[in-house]
Parts: C-alpha cells; structure tokens; sequence
C-alpha cells in the first residue's frame, strides 16, 4: 500500500501554543523554563508556525483559553500543536493555582470540527509521578473541498509526547532549561521539514536518553500516537510579487524562503 501523508500545504502551518507555567503555588519559580521557550518559539517558527505563549494561567483561564482554541476557525492550516511546560503528575499538570487534568485539555481540541482529519500534537515537560530513574548498568552493544465524505473519529490524529515515562520525574537545568525540549527542538530544526515526525520522537528518546548516560539519573521521553498518516514539517513556498519596470508584476514561488523565526525535577 501506498504510503499516505497530511495535507501540509493549506494557507497556514496553524498556531503553536505554549503554555508556560512559571510559578506554580509557593514553590519555587520554574527556572529555566523561558530558555525552553526560546527554543520552542525558534524551532516552530522555523517550521512555518505562529507561535504564541500564555503565561503563568490559573486553572480556569487555561480551560477558558483551550475552549477558546477549540471555538477558532483552523480549517486553513495545516495542524495544531500544544506546547505545556510545567510541574505535573501521570495524567495531571499543574497550573498556578491548582492542576487539570490532561483530558480536560485535550478533548475541546479533539473534538474541534475544523480540525478533524488532522494533527494534532500535544508535547509536555513536566513530570509524570515522583519516581527517580536511577538506571541499569550495562554491556554496550552493537478535507476541506472534498467530495468524498469520511467518518472521522475525534480519538485520531493526535499525538502527545511526554518528556519521560508515566510515574517518573522529568529534569529541567535552572540555567539552560530541560534537555528534553533542547533535543527535540535542535531535531526539529535538522530534521523536521524532511523526517517523519514519528521518526524524528524516537531519535529524541535516543538523544535524551545518551544526555544522562554520564550522570546518575536518567530520562526516556515517550510519546501516543494515533496519528492515521506520515507527518513532515515541509517548507511551504512562498509567492513573492517581482514589479518589472514597465510597471507590470508577476507572483514567482519561491521555495526557499522560509517563516523566521544545574537540575530540578519539571
């Protein structure tokens, strides 16, 4: 059988939201987390993306703002992607006054009608229990338009991807932010506009993997999938208007212009 791809060519790539939970409760503000947002604004944007951050929201603004994202008008782009960076448990993330559930925030999405039929990908920092990976030690080896009517299930094309497995703890430096972002988002930026985004997940859990092989720790990111096709960022083109001097003008695709764009546990 063929193999089958998204549509990556619709107007717009669609929005990147970055939901970047600094200081949650009296703890300690979330240090290093804007370095994860650097990276995140720069990789995404590079790869056609408009990306916007909210900052530090409560339990209802973040549920009002996801209802919000579902309510929006998506049928000209491409996907969505979510980003969340914050202190969580297996099936939890904390916002600055309390925490939601991940289904809370997934669903609205899920069930968006100008999204359906396409992805949609959720990445989290944030830990997933309160277990330390302390590792082994061992022997190195070697649809819009269409004529054609589908039934779309709201449980596909969605992928979400965890900086560790359930019930371990995830690491951020307070300086330079948590590797498991840096190593996605250098990957995205190599390689996402040319390897199945499937493909370029499992080369992060790789990575991230060999980042703590000389530390005590370790951290293996994973990710769900029920995506129904291949995914790859591909460059959009972009039409550029050439004005000649007899003052006639003409649009040229241009094809190489591209969108500019110490640990604690998360």
């Amino acid at each position: 059988m063929k193999e089958e791809f998204y549509n990556m060519n619709h107007a717009r790539r669609g929005d990147c939201v970055i939901f970047n939970i600094k200081h949650v409760g009296t703890e300690e503000v979330r240090a290093g987390s804007e370095q994860d947002v650097q990276r995140l604004t720069e990789s995404f944007s590079f790869l056609g993306f408009e990306v916007i951050e909210k900052v530090d929201l409560t339990k209802k603004e973040i549920i009002r703002e996801i209802h919000s994202i579902a309510d929006k008008n998506h049928y000209d782009n491409d996907c969505f992607v979510c980003v969340i960076l914050s202190h969580g448990r297996e099936g939890y993330v904390h916002t600055t006054d309390g925490e939601v559930s991940l289904s809370t925030l997934f669903d609205p999405i899920k069930n968006c009608k100008s999204l359906l039929g396409k992805p949609k990908l959720c990445f989290i920092q944030a830990c997933r229990g309160n277990t330390i990976d302390f590792g082994n030690l061992v022997q190195d080896g070697s649809l819009r338009g269409s004529e054609t009517l589908q039934m779309l299930s709201s449980e596909s094309d969605v992928l979400i991807a965890y900086a560790t497995t359930p019930d371990y703890v995830s690491w951020r430096d307070k300086k330079m932010g948590s590797i498991y972002i840096e190593v996605l988002c250098e990957l995205l930026r190599l390689e996402g506009t040319e390897t199945k985004l499937t493909e370029l997940l499992q080369k992060v859990s790789n990575y991230t993997a060999k980042c703590f092989a000389v530390s005590r720790l370790c951290q293996v990111p994973c990710y769900t999938s029920s995506l129904s096709k291949s995914l790859v960022f591909n460059l959009k083109k972009r039409v550029v208007m050439v004005m000649y001097n007899d003052g006639t003008y003409s649009n040229v695709s241009n094809t190489n212009a591209q969108i500019n764009a110490t640990h604690s546990s998360a």
